[in-house]
């Protein structure tokens, strides 16, 4: 897996920072989640990837509203 990750990186030098932006954005919008809920970290994981693969603006905009 870790492999693949690596030559994943090799090909596309954006990857690796994409990775990092969206785990950054991710831990933002929990740790804001958090402040705002009462905390489930089951709740807050199905919410989030009930959405499927959209933007973090999106789903804060949801989670948050």
């Amino acid at each position: 897996m870790a492999e693949k990750k690596l030559l994943r990186a090799k090909l596309d030098s954006t990857q690796l920072a994409q990775y990092f932006l969206g785990s950054t954005e991710i831990k933002t919008l929990e740790a804001d989640y958090r402040k705002k809920q009462l905390w489930n970290q089951r709740a807050f994981n199905e919410a989030l990837i009930s959405h499927g693969s959209i933007a973090v603006k999106f789903l804060r905009a949801y989670l948050l509203k």
